[in-house]
């Protein structure tokens, strides 16, 4: 998959080698005008009020801190279903505010197809937030982050300073520990400005604000978390590989338990499970079992499909087995007869671009595997107006018949 956005990311940040964050990095995309295609102040407005973000995606903060959501969420008629005021909204903005709207991947087409490139680069979950910050002010202090954060300045400018790590490779809940001190060395103080983008590795402590900026601008930047799997995502995988075995289910005071020179320890018991579930052989069950998210169902109704796209949140995979095709992604796994016309064509309707079929009199053989894909939830139906996401950042690929 190539995706223009990405590639400008990785080129402007000098990042090589997109599996592996390479530290803290800074750069200005060579064309600063892409940004506003992801999004601009007043695409985030409206995507709030047209009432897509739950209250889960919504903080609104003022110059005094956070704002309880009972001022500006209510329930409306006739299902009482969330609605958010936007004219305290605006309201907030005007007198110097942050409005923050999370998981932005799920309500924004090209988004969507931006944070599944960016998955499928570093095979890393990735979800994306927005900031817009209005007048001079400062929505939260020094911290960091237990996930890497890639930083797109969209619109307006905004200072920030990075400073180093106090504790290398920090974790979340549950497994979170104190932060303490922030760190006294300074990575990179200064102002950025629309097409500017940076790389944070999660630990480094961080602070952004408009404090110095003077007058009544604004800032939206766009921060793509990348959560990769850790050592502690392994652990999690062998305990649910141990849950199947009735040692590891028994109480810890069972008298099976209690003889240590027995070979057959929960110790050694573990230790067996930990040589047959490797660390790879972990990361690979965890992305090949991510279910697809949400996607717009193909309806047999509403015409013959002339176009498709792979939709797994990680790159599904084509292995060769004997004489087997096993295709494993979006939590599915399907084993197809071997054929070099199958395989090639497998091959190009899971690339992630979009792909224009050719028509089913010519080359059913495509159209058939089109439909096992979308059916089994690893490919959706693409028209014009579903490929918005796609449109001037990934080519169209033709399947042409053999």
């Amino acid at each position: 998959m190539r995706h223009q956005m990405v590639h400008a990311f990785t080129a402007s940040l000098g990042w090589q080698t997109p599996t592996n964050i390479p530290g803290f990095a800074r750069g200005t995309l060579s064309d600063p005008a892409m940004a506003k295609r992801l999004m601009t102040p007043y695409q985030l407005l409206r995507t709030l009020e047209g009432g897509n973000l739950p209250r889960a995606c919504v903080q609104l903060r003022s110059a005094d801190g956070k704002l309880p959501q009972s001022n500006y969420f209510h329930a409306a008629p006739p299902a009482d279903r969330d609605v958010i005021n936007m004219e305290v909204v605006g309201d907030t903005l005007n007198r110097g505010g942050t409005l923050i709207a999370g998981d932005l991947h799920h309500f924004s087409p090209v988004l969507t197809v931006l944070c599944r490139a960016l998955s499928w680069l570093t095979d890393a979950r990735v979800g994306v937030n927005a900031y817009l910050t209005v007048g001079s002010t400062s929505a939260f202090k020094i911290h960091y982050d237990t996930h890497d954060v890639l930083v797109v300045q969209v619109s307006g400018h905004k200072h920030w300073e990075v400073r180093g790590q106090t504790m290398p490779a920090p974790v979340g809940k549950p497994y979170a520990v104190p932060r303490g001190e922030p760190s006294e060395d300074i990575l990179w103080s200064g102002t950025v400005s629309p097409g500017d983008v940076m790389l944070i590795p999660r630990g480094n402590w961080h602070v952004a604000s408009r404090v110095q900026e003077e007058g009544p601008g604004h800032s939206l930047h766009l921060t793509f978390g990348i959560h990769k799997l850790t050592g502690l995502d392994w652990i999690t995988t062998l305990a649910k590989r141990a849950a199947a075995e009735l040692p590891f289910r028994l109480d810890l005071d069972h008298p099976d338990h209690d003889q240590t020179d027995r070979p057959d320890t929960l110790v050694d018991h573990l230790a067996r499970i930990a040589r047959e579930v490797t660390p790879a052989r972990a990361a690979e069950f965890i992305h090949g079992n991510q279910r697809v998210q949400r996607h717009v169902p193909y309806v047999a109704g509403l015409g013959e499909i002339h176009m498709v796209a792979a939709v797994t949140r990680f790159r599904p995979t084509v292995e060769k087995r004997d004489e087997s095709l096993v295709v494993t992604g979006g939590g599915k796994k399907m084993t197809l007869e071997f054929d070099p016309g199958i395989e090639r064509r497998l091959q190009i309707l899971l690339s992630g671009h979009p792909v224009q079929l050719p028509p089913a009199d010519t080359d059913p053989l495509a159209h058939r595997l089109a439909h096992t894909l979308i059916r089994e939830g690893l490919c959706a139906v693409l028209t014009k107006d579903l490929s918005v996401g796609y449109d001037g950042m990934m080519e169209t690929l033709t399947l042409t018949s053999p």
